[in-house]
């Protein structure tokens, strides 16, 4: 009986959502069918029209969102916008789908209900289709309406998209007794506002409600620029959080602490981490020789990182278990990482689960107390008194480290009765990179150069992969001798200190660039080929409405130097070059000598993270690092 009522329920909730939104779909403005282009983003591709959500609790404690979105499509690249996929958590249910677009000439076309497709994958389910009869100038829209009985589970709301959005627009019907708490991010300096207002009760004839708006106006795109992490870290949001439910005859809070997401959740890896199984005899017989706790560590994190082969996709949580993963050689990440917690534990070696949210899949924030921000299970373990956070699914990662990509700040440690958000204090990497050349001029203007490179910490993990990705190497070399003026005439090379992931990489080069000086009245103009030189400014546009984010502090330092044929002088040579800004420099500086030529480039950026208010400056620091990459030192004869 309760499937049956909770069916009817839905019916008539989804009748009345169809008439909440019905005098919208469908009515199209002129002028939106005849506009060409947006004044405010004239790179547009498409404009948002409008992008609205409607939440409601039900008496029947269902929550229903009922979204609608239309859009402008200016561009043939614009036309993506019209390929759609609908992604729900699939005990959920979606009703109500429909979809059209909108020519200026006044062509209609609808979607039909046999073009949708339907897709599983783990948790979640897809509804996807291509919205008919799309050209350049069509207006696009499409709603529908998603039934849960997860009414604590609100996804967040993002008002921004990759293209300028005119109209976002969230609102909130929350019957008497429900209290939610609503998170803001990235706010400033939008034009967002908050309000409410009474209105009547669509379950309760005769009886108002209060109703919760957020709406934001004219919001610039964010697309795809240098130096971004997870794309949606930038939009303006906002996170919701159902905090209680409080009647005459009852009362219950659903706000959850950490520690009450750990006592929910950890049942997850408790059966894991105990499991039993081959590899733990296995494991055993590698290590029945060491004693020391660290050594044992160190060698079983060797073994899982190398022997078990890394797959992408999965989350946090294990969807195999650490035998299975044992025995077929390969597992997610996470997979990985709790194989390793199980072979820890088992030798007597403390070892807890620690859930982080890479880099590339978002920002934790700390006071929104959802499992979905995490995608990665990591392990923390304790060795006496110090702290190691060990990652396996990186077979170029040493001991102790963690990449770029899993260096975040924060991660929720899980114990069986207590969770809480602790700092992530992995070992600190120097990541360096230095180039020494030697070279020497011909009369002929031909420069023979040998250069070494010696790459270190997360530079020197780049490199690995890079020599790992490639099946020719040659073409690496080639890479890096590309921003010279002309193509470099390769002698030979080689790399040394590969095979151990703790040392420096180093690199070295022997080759030739024909021609490369210009003779012109006597005088002889040369360029010094700098490894590291910029051709262009990486920050070309104008504005800047995020920060830029850097995956890490690095430092750089070039030397080059250059012997002149015994008739030549250096005639003239170009004047230092100095920018900084906080905790990043950069200096350039010519030396020289009857017939040496020495040049120093150094590029150090102690932080990782540039704010919106800073990105002129950042930007112009740039424009003296490419301008000064430029410089010609001019020589003559005797």
């Amino acid at each position: 009986m309760r499937i049956i009522s909770n069916f009817f329920i839905i019916v008539f909730i989804f009748l009345f959502s169809i008439n909440l939104f019905s005098q919208d779909f469908g009515e199209i403005s002129d002028e939106e069918l005849q506009m060409t282009s947006i004044e405010e983003d004239p790179d547009a591709d498409a404009v948002i029209l409008f992008n609205k959500s409607q939440i409601n609790i039900t008496p029947d404690f269902t929550l229903e969102i009922i979204r609608h979105t239309r859009i402008k499509i200016l561009t043939e690249a614009g036309k993506e916008w019209a390929d759609i996929s609908i992604p729900y958590y699939y005990k959920n249910k979606i009703m109500g789908l429909e979809a059209a677009s909108y020519l200026p000439n006044g062509d209609e076309s609808e979607l039909d209900d046999d073009d949708i497709f339907n897709e599983k994958i783990r948790n979640y389910k897809y509804k996807k289709f291509a919205i008919p009869g799309v050209e350049v100038g069509s207006v696009i829209e499409y709603q529908y309406t998603v039934f849960s009985d997860y009414i604590s589970n609100l996804d967040p709301w993002y008002f921004q998209a990759s293209e300028y959005t005119k109209l976002s627009e969230i609102k909130v019907l929350l019957p008497p007794g429900f209290d939610y708490s609503a998170l803001q991010k990235n706010w400033y300096p939008h034009d967002i506002k908050k309000s409410k207002e009474e209105v009547w009760n669509p379950y309760r004839a005769g009886k108002k409600v209060t109703q919760f708006v957020w709406t934001g106006r004219n919001l610039p795109a964010i697309r795809k620029e240098p130096y971004m992490n997870a794309f949606h870290d930038y939009y303006a949001q906002i996170l919701f959080q159902l905090v209680s439910f409080k009647n005459e005859y009852f009362n219950k809070t659903y706000a959850k602490s950490w520690d009450d997401i750990a006592k929910h959740r950890y049942e997850v890896f408790e059966s894991n981490i105990a499991a039993g199984g081959d590899q733990l005899d296995f494991i055993e017989s590698q290590i029945k020789e060491i004693s020391d706790p660290l050594l044992k560590t160190k060698k079983v994190f060797e073994y899982v990182r190398s022997e078990i082969k890394t797959e992408d996709g999965g989350g946090w949580y294990p969807s195999e278990d650490p035998e299975t993963v044992f025995e077929e050689k390969k597992g997610n990440a996470s997979e990985k990482n709790v194989l390793f917690l199980n072979l820890l534990n088992h030798l007597g070696i403390k070892a807890e689960p620690l859930l982080i949210s890479t880099k590339s899949h978002g920002k934790l924030f700390r006071d929104w107390v959802q499992t979905q921000q995490f995608n990665r299970t990591i392990a923390y373990v304790t060795i006496g008194k110090e702290k190691y956070f060990l990652d396996t699914s990186d077979k170029f990662c040493s001991f102790g480290c963690l990449t770029p990509e899993t260096k975040v700040g924060f991660g929720f440690l899980m114990k069986e009765e207590s969770g809480k958000i602790i700092k992530i204090k992995p070992l600190k990497v120097k990541n360096k990179t230095e180039i020494i050349t030697n070279a020497t001029l011909g009369e002929d203007g031909t420069i023979s150069a040998e250069t070494q490179i010696t790459y270190r910490g997360f530079r020197a993990l780049s490199e690995r992969k890079q020599i790992n990705k490639k099946k020719d190497i040659s073409d690496i070399i080639d890479d890096k001798l590309s921003d010279f003026s002309v193509e470099a005439d390769i002698d030979t090379f080689y790399y040394s200190g590969i095979d151990s992931l703790d040392a420096p990489i180093e690199l070295n080069i022997k080759y030739k660039l024909p021609a490369y000086t210009e003779e012109l009245n006597g005088s002889i103009y040369f360029t010094p080929p700098f490894i590291t030189m910029l051709t262009e400014n990486p920050y070309e546009k104008e504005k800047r409405d995020f920060p830029v984010d850097y995956s890490y502090a690095y430092d750089t330092r070039e030397t080059y130097n250059l012997t002149l044929p015994e008739n030549y002088v250096i005639a003239e040579k170009p004047k230092s070059k100095k920018a900084r800004m906080k905790k990043l420099n950069f200096s350039k500086i010519f030396f020289g000598t009857t017939n040496k030529l020495e040049c120093k480039r150094n590029y150090s950026r102690k932080r990782t993270r540039f704010g919106v208010n800073e990105y002129q400056v950042l930007r112009s620091v740039f424009d003296v690092i490419v301008d000064s990459d430029q410089d010609i030192v001019v020589f003559s004869k005797i």
